[in-house]
């Protein structure tokens, strides 16, 4: 008989173990969650007299424009949040939710809404995939399925700013943190939580942690969570924030705060004890400035000293950092090292490895090799480099030398630089209201008047009165066809006037119109006749006679059918009929 109940307690703790471990699996599939990237919009808002509808890509209206507003939040979709009967006494709208064949969907649950996203601007201001709903005053999740991922036990749910997929919860005047997969990465037991802004291109904010707080009398204390959920510091501290200038995801910089005296954590692990009245962190050369009983000082991260803390003034600036005390001015450099030559009162690295660019006492620019050889003396008012070996100068007026001093591009401009995520420059000569573009040879591409230069994904628009030019991120000109390859008709211009050819070259939409549009992705362009705009489709027919008069003549419309495009707030969008 003991044998038997030995061997039924074994074979229980086992179910239990897989129980267990089965849970902890779900668990952390649910907390491996990605935030969606929308690649195809099928559906927009309609703003007409006032109220809002749907239309989809064919310009067709798939929901009268007859409710006070309507979120789409997820435009690949057809799920639309259609609100409507305010009660100005309840700041509250009555809501249900329609599909495209105008059906009504998640009924079984009430007050179904969208979640805005927070801190983040975008054109699809809302959360992705999940929606929230409300039961007995209670707020829970479901996602676009109809699943509830968060059951309706928070007295309220927002999205967590800055961190899309994640939602702040609150539960008896306790903040937690979920994911939109309905995992828990916080439990609600903290009186404050926010995210700490680390920011990588890639991933975003994903690997932002958070800093949390609790109160105890009438102040609070502050502790932090890793972005897994992982608690690094408990709520002990007077302040906390991370050092996100240091790209690592798993190993988290903390300057902290305990009553009035600062340190640095690495993690768990204190780095600089807490001895201090004040750590700032230098992004250039990864160390720390200090501050302590009035004196300043240079730390390393391991909290050795570069300098001691005895100065009155100190700044760092580039590689050099300027010290005072009472009248001895004194210059080191960022290991600690006194400069004897005080030639130059700044120097700073550039970022390709090749080049220093110098202030002297004068506040005057010039440049060294890596070397720290002089190549062009110290007398610029201002210099930047600007890529490969390449520099915008100041003299009163701008222009571009190379890095032997030779003059590349006349001074003679206002405002210079090199065009976003490209090898293109673009300088401006105000007074003219004109823009010249240069290849990255630098060698002119044009002079455009009133232009308004759009970085694409792979290439640069530049629109100008009558005229628009495509460029390639190094300066080369291309023609509509490279461009827009998936289109089977192409702007033509002869004669200063406009229309459209074939793939061949031939001219299909005689050259009748003052300006046009390329056809977008949705079949659609824009043709302008004495100062009005209308719409043509890709099989040649008008739909819209030229009639939209538009203020902004640097913007070229954007068509669906016989509505344009409107931008609103946060860079969302509507479309219209609307002048």
């Amino acid at each position: 008989m003991k044998k038997r109940k030995f061997i039924f307690i074994i074979i229980l703790l086992i179910i239990i173990g897989v129980i267990v471990i089965f849970r902890q699996t779900q668990e952390n599939k649910k907390r491996q969650y990605s935030v969606e990237q929308i690649t195809e919009y099928k559906y927009f808002q309609l703003y007409e007299n006032n109220k809002m509808g749907v239309i989809n890509t064919n310009g067709q209206t798939i929901i009268e424009p007859i409710y006070d507003s309507i979120q789409i939040p997820n435009p690949s979709k057809d799920i639309f949040i259609c609100l409507y009967d305010y009660n100005a006494q309840t700041e509250e709208y009555k809501t249900k939710v329609l599909n495209e064949k105008n059906e009504e969907i998640y009924t079984k649950f009430q007050n179904v809404t969208s979640i805005p996203l927070n801190g983040i601007a975008s054109e699809i201001p809302y959360e992705k995939n999940v929606l929230m709903f409300e039961k007995n005053g209670k707020y829970g999740v479901i996602n676009f399925d109809g699943k509830v991922v968060v059951k309706p036990i928070y007295d309220e749910i927002q999205s967590l700013t800055y961190k899309e997929g994640e939602l702040l919860v609150k539960k008896d005047n306790k903040c937690g943190v979920v994911n939109t997969k309905g995992a828990i990465i916080i439990k609600p037991e903290y009186d404050t939580i926010v995210a700490d802004n680390y920011y990588i291109e890639k991933e975003k904010y994903k690997f932002s942690g958070y800093i949390v707080s609790k109160k105890i009398d009438e102040n609070y204390n502050y502790g932090y969570i890793k972005y897994d959920g992982k608690i690094l510091l408990k709520p002990e501290y007077t302040n906390i924030s991370r050092i996100i200038d240091i790209e690592d995801n798993e190993n988290i910089y903390l300057i902290a705060q305990n009553k009035s005296k600062t340190g640095l954590i690495k993690n768990k692990e204190i780095l600089v004890d807490f001895n201090y009245k004040e750590l700032q962190y230098n992004k250039e050369n990864n160390v720390l400035l200090a501050k302590k009983n009035a004196k300043l000082g240079i730390l390393n991260l391991q909290g050795q000293e570069i300098l001691p803390l005895k100065y009155d003034d100190l700044s760092i600036n580039g590689e050099y950092v300027y010290t005072k005390n009472e009248d001895e001015e004194k210059y080191f450099d960022i290991k600690g090292n006194e400069i004897q030559d005080n030639t130059y009162k700044n120097i700073y690295n550039i970022d390709n490895g090749k080049y220093y660019l110098t202030i002297d006492e004068n506040s005057l620019y010039g440049i060294l090799d890596r070397n720290k050889q002089v190549l062009v003396e110290n007398t610029y008012s201002y210099l930047e480099y600007l890529f490969d070996d390449y520099f915008i100068a100041s003299n009163n007026d701008l222009g571009i030398i190379n890095s032997n001093g030779e003059v590349v591009l006349d001074f003679k401009y206002n405002i210079i630089s090199n065009i976003e995520d490209s090898n293109v420059v673009q300088a401006k000569i105000v007074k003219d209201n004109t823009v010249e573009v240069f290849s990255k040879e630098l060698k002119s591409i044009g002079i455009f008047e009133d232009a308004n230069i759009k970085q694409k994904e792979n290439y640069i628009e530049v629109n100008s009165k009558n005229n628009t030019t495509y460029i390639d991120l190094n300066g080369k000109i291309l023609e509509s066809t490279e461009v827009f390859k998936n289109n089977n008709l192409f702007s033509i211009e002869e004669n200063g006037k406009y229309g459209f050819k074939d793939k061949n070259g031939n001219i299909v939409v005689n050259c009748v119109y003052d300006e046009v549009t390329e056809f977008n992705e949705y079949g659609f362009a824009g043709i302008k006749q004495d100062g009005k705009w209308g719409v043509i489709d890709q099989n040649k027919n008008i739909i819209l006679e030229p009639t939209y008069e538009f203020e902004n003549e640097s913007t070229k419309p954007f068509f669906i059918d016989k509505y344009y495009r409107v931008f609103y707030g946060y860079g969302s969008i509507y479309y219209t009929t609307k002048e």
